[in-house]
């Protein structure tokens, strides 16, 4: 996924990103994987958000698109850090329309 919200927060993950640039440079996958020395299938998982981006692909990104390695890591940590608060704020939720499907009638016996 390359996007997830709730009411307050939306997370991007960096393939949205890694995207939008190919599209503005008229690049393809193909041409990106063969800068960054791996196969298409791994850039159409990166670029979907199927996949995170470990320090390895940090590395290849920034070596292949000319950026650094921290905006990667930080875009990457930012997706992480927010993704997990959303999962996190759905937790609750869950929980609560789990126990209002219990039947608690027992105990009144």
């Amino acid at each position: 996924m390359l996007k997830i919200s709730n009411d307050s927060l939306l997370a991007i993950h960096p393939g949205y990103y890694i995207k939008e640039y190919l599209e503005e440079e008229n690049m393809n996958q193909r041409e990106l994987a063969d800068r960054m020395n791996t196969n298409e299938k791994q850039i159409s998982l990166l670029l979907n958000g199927r996949i995170e981006l470990d320090n390895q692909l940090i590395e290849k990104l920034s070596l292949s698109l000319g950026t650094s390695n921290s905006l990667w890591k930080n875009l990457n940590d930012k997706f992480l850090k927010t993704k997990e608060e959303i999962e996190k704020d759905s937790r609750p939720e869950e929980g609560k329309s789990k126990q209002k499907s219990i039947d608690y009638g027992f105990w009144n016996d």
